[in-house]
């Protein structure tokens, strides 16, 4: 019974751990973690026109512009994939 009784303490203890650590985790993953959509796109266009005049980047910076590399895809994707009645307007 002792046993049991701290096994669950110890389990009761541990979860806000190991989630303060999932979200520590998580924030640190995310370049642009914390910025709105017109923030992004602001750095977005700085860091693209840095990439154009081949400045130097460090890796916060080279992240960041991977998402932004990605989040443009993902708007191609989204454009070409419009309904055929928009198509036609």
């Amino acid at each position: 019974m002792r046993y049991s009784v701290l096994a669950f303490t110890l389990l009761l203890a541990a979860s806000p751990v190991y989630a303060a650590q999932g979200q520590q985790q998580a924030t640190t993953t995310d370049p642009m973690a914390g910025l709105s959509m017109d923030q992004q796109m602001a750095l977005c266009e700085t860091l693209k026109q840095a990439e154009q005049q081949n400045k130097k980047l460090d890796a916060k910076a080279k992240s960041q512009l991977a998402v932004c590399h990605k989040m443009d895809a993902a708007m191609q994707q989204d454009t070409t994939q419009a309904p055929a009645t928009t198509l036609d307007r």
